[in-house]
């Protein structure tokens, strides 16, 4: 059950790194502006993504609790940073 979960969690931080990464569009739409340093924003955040992904799919081969209660507290804890920074760049 773990496996499928952090291979889950891992699959889906890497399509929302992609997204990050290449379609940016999406999220200048939310933007107060579509400048350089959004991008630079967008860009780090979806490589940070990409990255915590691909450590949870290697994580989800060795299926212990507590390296999975690990990684489950530092995407939440990713994941939250990039949100309040996400928030106060908002229209």
């Amino acid at each position: 059950m773990i496996t499928i979960l952090l291979l889950l969690a891992g699959a889906m931080l890497c399509f929302l790194g992609y997204l990050l990464i290449k379609k940016q569009n999406f999220f200048f739409v939310l933007l107060a502006s579509n400048t350089a340093k959004e991008q630079t924003f967008l860009t780090r955040f979806g490589q940070l993504y990409f990255f915590t992904g691909c450590v949870g799919v290697i994580l989800a081969f060795f299926a212990q609790r507590e390296l999975a209660l690990f990684y489950l507290a530092m995407m939440m804890s990713l994941s939250a940073v990039f949100s309040i920074q996400f928030s106060k760049k908002m229209k």
